[in-house]
């Protein structure tokens, strides 16, 4: 009687373990690279959002320097004039190093926020000492106690800081859109309301709160949020 015949193995135990060892490396990879492909969109969406954000704001503001043209009826026919539109857009664009451009109905660019010569000069230590006592002497006068903007809450500053509707609108945009928390949206007010007391603004406009808001994304930048 003839021993039974052993059935021949396809692949060796060795055989199969290099054979995994060898495909391993190119599963991992092609996971990687899957993993970084959705990774780096989601950054992108979020950069594009950021802008997106940015550039409400930025219009915002701008739009509020707009005047009734001359040969126009008001309500009808506005237009910015160069002269405030330019330092506007270098303050508001140069805390997050970005670049925005304001454009003529004729197509010719208004405003660079990256020609510093066209944006408003630098005051001088004397100039901006006399600004910020200024900007104090107001904070003592209209603050109950004669607090500093930054003792007060965000319903004090909505009911004694002055805040326009369009910047209150603006500022309960930004709340919604990037999701601040009670903290941040409180800051972002007392930063408003510094900003129009330096500026010798009675009220809040529309234009602090996006400058407010432009310091904030520079932040989250820095701290890589």
């Amino acid at each position: 009687m003839s021993a039974p015949r052993r059935r021949r193995r396809i692949m060796s135990p060795l055989t199969r373990r290099i054979l995994f060892l060898n495909l391993l490396g190119p599963a991992l990879l092609g996971f990687g690279l899957l993993y970084l492909d959705d990774y780096r969109r989601g950054l992108i969406d979020a950069q594009v959002a950021a802008m997106s954000m940015q550039a409400r704001l930025v219009a915002t503001a701008v739009s509020e320097s707009a005047r009734p043209d001359e040969d126009g009826e008001a309500g009808i026919d506005y237009r910015l004039a160069p002269d405030v539109v330019r330092p506007m857009l270098y303050r508001l664009m140069e805390p997050s190093y970005g670049h925005a451009r304001v454009f003529a109905p004729e197509g010719h660019v208004l405003a660079d926020s990256f020609r510093p010569a066209a944006a408003a000069p630098m005051d001088s230590s004397q100039t901006a000492a006399r600004r910020v006592e200024a900007a104090r002497e107001r904070m003592r006068h209209r603050n109950p106690q004669g607090l500093n903007n930054a003792q007060l809450t965000a319903a004090a500053l909505q009911q004694g800081g002055g805040l326009q509707p369009e910047a209150l609108n603006l500022w309960q945009g930004a709340i919604d859109q990037r999701g601040l928390s009670a903290r941040a949206a409180e800051r972002v007010l007392r930063v408003a309301r510094t900003i129009a007391d330096l500026d010798g603004d009675a009220g809040v406009r529309a234009s602090a709160v996006a400058e407010a808001l432009s310091y904030r994304s520079f932040d989250q930048c820095r701290q890589g949020l």
